[in-house]
């Protein structure tokens, strides 16, 4: 029996590390990944140099000015069109998230013409339900969740999430039981050698702790929560590293200016960040909602020890005291506690890092995880 003709469908200009990541596991000439390219940008290539043997269908958009989200819309009609062929060229359609045009036009043309093709949805988060965002998408979240969600989750054959925590949201929204699968991704457990001196390339001192963030800059993650904790540290010799881009750069970095808190750094994004996670004392991750943080098992593997936000996602990788600290959303105080416990006790340190290895190499190894992606694909 031939092997299933598989397409990924990334519904963002940037490929999330996971479509990355499986369809470089794979290894397979059937499969492709359906993208979306920015008309004005191009196409983001973070994570595409991992599938340059991958075929990689894109079509032109545009994301609406003024938006904190990024929200691609196919500027050709043409697209249905392709959206078409691949049903029909391709076994198995493979989406993440279904509230972009892009998916909901795929599960569509699904049910018009070919509903007997497997269409299976990853959702790592359930915006408005396992985190809040603000009154107007919360609302616009409901309503998608109870009118459109409707006809797209009837018409998938498997809902894929990451974690445990996040089933009673799916059962919530109405997806019968019997479609969840929970399959979590993973991460290559090799470590990369550094190949820069991140002190020297920021004029950091020697005697200089630096407190690391990666990562996508909005208000999900919060971002605005580590510039509050920065404040704490403005007069103590700790530097905090932000890796990463957004549409909301310049306002953050507008921020620690007004404030005069001189003590964070932005880098802007970074293809080297194995660099940082090499260099880095402690990992700052005060997100307000994840599915399966992959920074978090890089730093896991990278021997970083973790303060992170209490929430859905990070409560999977982290256990309180035992491989990392959680901290309750925004408590800034809270946060600079832990940090500052784990600046000072490096018993408690070695303790994280140790456990951490430990549960990353056990339950989130890529060469064992990918065995259960295969399981359902075939």
């Amino acid at each position: 029996m031939p092997p299933k003709k598989i397409c990924f469908s990334c519904p963002t200009t940037l490929l999330r590390r996971p479509i990355a990541d499986l369809a470089k596991k794979l290894r397979r000439d059937h499969i492709c990944i359906l993208l979306p390219r920015d008309y004005i940008k191009g196409l983001n290539t973070i994570h595409l140099n991992k599938v340059k043997s991958v075929k990689v269908n894109s079509y032109p958009t545009i994301n609406p000015p003024k938006l904190s989200i990024e929200w691609p819309i196919p500027i050709r009609p043409f697209f249905l069109l392709r959206y078409y062929r691949l049903l029909k060229n391709y076994d198995i359609i493979h989406m993440w998230v279904p509230f972009y045009i892009s998916n909901t036009s795929l599960i569509i043309l699904k049910r018009l013409f070919f509903p007997f093709k497997k269409i299976y949805l990853t959702m790592d988060t359930f915006p408005g339900l396992s985190f809040k965002m603000g009154k107007t998408l919360n609302f616009f979240f409901q309503f998608y969740y109870n009118s459109i969600g409707k006809l797209i989750f009837p018409s998938i054959n498997k809902l894929i999430l990451y974690n445990q925590t996040s089933k009673s949201y799916a059962l919530k929204i109405g997806v019968p039981e019997k479609k969840i699968e929970v399959l979590p991704t993973g991460v290559d457990i090799q470590v990369k050698i550094a190949t820069k001196n991140i002190r020297e390339e920021f004029n950091i001192n020697a005697d200089e702790k630096i407190i690391l963030f990666v990562g996508i800059l909005n208000p999900r993650k919060g971002i605005d929560t580590i510039i509050e904790i920065a404040k704490q540290f403005k007069n103590k010799k700790v530097k905090f590293i932000i890796v990463g881009g957004g549409s909301k750069i310049k306002h953050y970095k507008k921020n620690t200016y007004q404030n005069k808190i001189d003590c964070v750094i932005f880098t802007g994004f970074r293809r080297d960040v194995y660099n940082f996670y090499t260099t880095a004392d402690i990992f700052l991750f005060p997100s307000k909602g994840e599915g399966l943080p992959g920074v978090l098992m890089e730093c896991m593997v990278y021997g970083v020890p973790i303060v992170a936000s209490n929430v859905t996602g990070n409560l999977d990788l982290i256990e309180n005291e035992v491989n990392g600290f959680l901290c309750e959303e925004e408590d800034i105080n809270d946060y600079a506690d832990k940090i500052n416990r784990l600046l000072t006790n490096e018993i408690l340190r070695e303790k994280f890092i140790r456990n951490s290895k430990k549960v990353v190499k056990e339950k989130y190894n890529w060469a064992n995880n990918i065995k259960s992606y295969l399981k359902i694909y075939e």
